[in-house]
């Protein structure tokens, strides 16, 4: 802190007045939502969950989750694997998640605007996506893969806006892909962390945030994407609706 700015501070502090920043505050950051905006995440992930409440928004009348009631088990939904790129499939599973909740609440009516975030993430090696294991042997399956190599993590996203003028809602998406190197894992170590039961719930079978960040050598990407809610480009998008709603 230069000294002119540390000379105004302290007289402030005597008068007890305020301090105005130089610089235009931003607009998104920390991101707050208006008195006429709901905010929904449509994820019983108790991850994304925590990555918007780090952005500073904490559960409300204003903010609150709703899981969605699209079944990304549905067969016909997991043979797009097939057909469609990591990136498409991810974005895919996103859009159906936020479009279910959304198309709930404009049938709901109501006097603010609502903003429906879906995520969806997978792992992908060579080729192969992996989801969420099915059983501690798929899990081991997995994580035997991505030992000492390097794989990707896709996480769409779909921000719906639903707008109280009644209009159909519109859907942004995007996705955001990540660059993992896992360290050389013996089958010890593999057990070992299936033995946490910190694999089961999560693509690839490990979480980043987790102990699983001890399976990691490197990452090269965005470390909350990664954990399923790319943050910056997510604040990014919700300040530039914020902007246009006002």
């Amino acid at each position: 802190m230069n000294t002119n700015k540390l000379i105004i501070l302290l007289f402030l502090q005597i008068l007890k007045l305020p301090y105005i920043h130089p610089h235009p505050m931003s607009t998104y950051l920390p991101f707050t939502l208006p008195p006429t905006f709901n905010l929904i995440l449509a994820s019983t992930s108790p991850r994304r969950l925590e990555i918007l409440q780090t952005m500073g928004l904490q559960p409300s009348h204003h903010f609150n989750v709703i899981p969605s009631p699209f079944n990304e088990d549905d067969p016909a939904f997991r043979d797009l694997k097939r057909t469609l790129k990591p990136d498409e499939y991810v974005i895919r599973g996103a859009t159906n998640k936020a479009k279910a909740v959304a198309e709930q609440v404009a049938g709901g009516g109501g006097r603010n605007n609502t903003v429906v975030i879906g995520c969806d993430t997978v792992v992908e090696k060579d080729g192969e996506v992996m989801e969420k294991p099915s059983s501690p042997s798929s899990a081991f399956k997995m994580l035997r893969a991505l030992s000492g190599s390097s794989h990707s993590v896709h996480t769409g996203v779909c921000i719906s806006l639903v707008n109280r003028d009644g209009s159909p809602p519109t859907h942004d998406q995007f996705c955001s892909t990540s660059r993992v190197t896992f360290n050389e894992l013996t089958d010890e170590d593999i057990w070992g962390y299936i033995g946490t039961g910190e694999p089961m719930d999560k693509a690839g079978g490990y979480g980043i945030q987790g102990i699983g960040g001890c399976l990691v050598d490197n990452i090269d990407g965005d470390f909350y994407g990664i954990m399923g809610l790319p943050m910056g480009e997510v604040a990014k998008r919700l300040g530039k609706i914020q902007r246009e709603l006002s």
